[in-house]
């Protein structure tokens, strides 16, 4: 994404310094460099990053998208590292997932990657029960559980925008379905809490 935004901070910036005559296009070309800044700026975590501008900027569903596949992503990450070398973990990941091979762009790697948090979830929280197809990650949750892995406390806020989100997916045609006042309070509290458990500090564009 930062390869993306790049060449168009690169272009706003060549526009304000450049001798454009309406002045006040100069002004909204300062703030549109302002508010993109941020995103291109960061090289760690700019999912996280692209969630508050999509905030910020009032786009609820997106910010909602951002945030949970991007949480997805480090998730991966993480299982990756897990995976580095001749672990218990990687035996069993390589047996459960058929050799995997962790693309953070790859639907299959996300989709095991996925089952691992919600297992992980559904056996800190005693509910595994209720979830179906989950008990083949059971030896991969339970390793991260034993070594009180940081995917621990991932799962648990991958799991709290799984379920609002599904509120957005059905239109609100589900029993108990959020506002829309209440959805964007929710996603700005989720971003705070996944900046605090990644410890992020947001660019400040003030």
């Amino acid at each position: 994404m930062d390869t993306d935004f790049a060449p168009l901070l690169e272009k706003l910036s060549t526009l304000e310094n450049s001798d454009f005559q309406v002045k006040p296009f100069k002004q909204i070309i300062k703030l549109l460099e302002k508010k993109v800044n941020p995103i291109v700026r960061r090289k760690e975590f700019i999912w996280l990053e692209s969630a508050q501008w999509c905030l910020d900027h009032k786009l609820i569903q997106q910010a909602y998208t951002q945030l949970e596949e991007g949480l997805l992503t480090h998730s991966l990450e993480l299982i990756k590292q897990e995976c580095s070398d001749d672990s218990a973990f990687k035996r069993n990941f390589d047996k459960i997932t058929g050799n995997a091979n962790l693309n953070i762009v790859d639907k299959d790697s996300r989709y095991h990657v996925k089952n691992i948090l919600n297992c992980l979830h559904a056996m800190v929280y005693g509910h595994l029960g209720q979830r179906e197809g989950l008990e083949q990650y059971l030896p991969l949750a339970q390793l991260l559980l034993d070594k009180n892995s940081d995917l621990v406390e991932v799962s648990t806020l991958s799991s709290n925008l799984s379920q609002t989100r599904n509120d957005i997916n059905h239109a609100g045609f589900r029993g108990g379905a959020m506002t829309a006042q209440n959805l964007e309070k929710k996603i700005k509290e989720e971003i705070k809490n996944v900046a605090k458990s990644l410890k992020y500090e947001f660019i400040d564009v003030t």
